[in-house]
């Protein structure tokens, strides 16, 4: 593989820079990289309360990647946090298990093929459904992200080009709807029993307890007593428990 010259580097951070400020003009919601290897949301930032998802580097992504927090960053300076932030929530998302309250009135344990779940007050509903790819858990949200798809998604692993259209000239509304989303319990599938806690109102997260867990039929892992997750009910998607992380030391400043 050819070297990446400085000239390169700079154009693959011009090109996440430009992408992230695109994307956040046209009403997606904003995400901080952190190369790695997978690709999974695994945690949120305590500076700013922004979702932190691990890329591989493939194709030279990683300065694509740097230019595109440097762009978060001064987003945030400009016009503020985006809508998806959850930095008032970061005292439940820094201990998922504290906030879980097994006596509390609000608990409902989710069964496969049960009843939907919809907390009084909030805006979506939970349900234990049987997929293809094995137990997912159905969200139906009056506010869930419906991807415009009008910018190439970072998990392709081909992050290097610039945006696909120039910069919008008017921010964008959030690109929030009525949507389903089914959502794969991945690690968390081999737990026999679900109990939910809706936080509260505004916060979009529903705290989510595992437990019951089946041995792994791999014996990559061992099962765990009980395990914690956040369920983004406007992202669709889970926030691991305690992964509330210090400040975004990664991103470089090169600008």
């Amino acid at each position: 593989m050819p070297e990446t010259t400085d000239s390169d580097k700079r154009t693959l951070r011009e090109n996440g820079y430009a992408t992230a400020m695109f994307e956040l003009l046209s009403g997606y919601p904003g995400y901080f990289h952190h190369r790695s290897i997978g690709s999974y949301l695994s945690g949120v930032d305590n500076t700013f309360g922004l979702p932190i998802y691990n890329c591989s580097d493939i194709g030279g992504s990683d300065y694509w990647f740097d230019g595109y927090n440097n762009a978060i960053l001064a987003y945030i300076q400009q016009s503020g946090l985006p809508w998806n932030s959850r930095l008032k929530s970061l005292d439940i998302l820094a201990d998922l298990g504290g906030y879980f309250n097994r006596e509390s009135p609000r608990k409902v344990t989710l069964k496969l093929g049960g009843d939907m779940f919809r907390p009084d007050g909030l805006d979506y509903t939970l349900k234990l459904e049987w997929a293809r790819t094995g137990v997912t858990l159905r969200l139906e949200s009056d506010s869930l992200f419906i991807d415009p798809k009008i910018s190439p998604d970072f998990r392709s692993f081909t992050c290097t080009s610039a945006p696909p259209c120039p910069l919008p000239e008017n921010p964008r509304p959030p690109a929030l709807g009525a949507a389903t989303k089914s959502i794969r319990l991945n690690f968390y599938e081999l737990a026999f029993c679900l109990e939910c806690v809706p936080a509260p109102l505004g916060s979009h997260l529903a705290i989510c307890r595992f437990s019951d867990f089946a041995p792994d039929p791999l014996k990559v892992r061992t099962s765990p007593e009980e395990a914690f997750a956040a369920l983004d009910t406007q992202l669709g998607d889970w926030i691991p428990a305690g992964r509330v992380r210090p400040k975004v030391a990664w991103i470089k400043s090169s600008y």
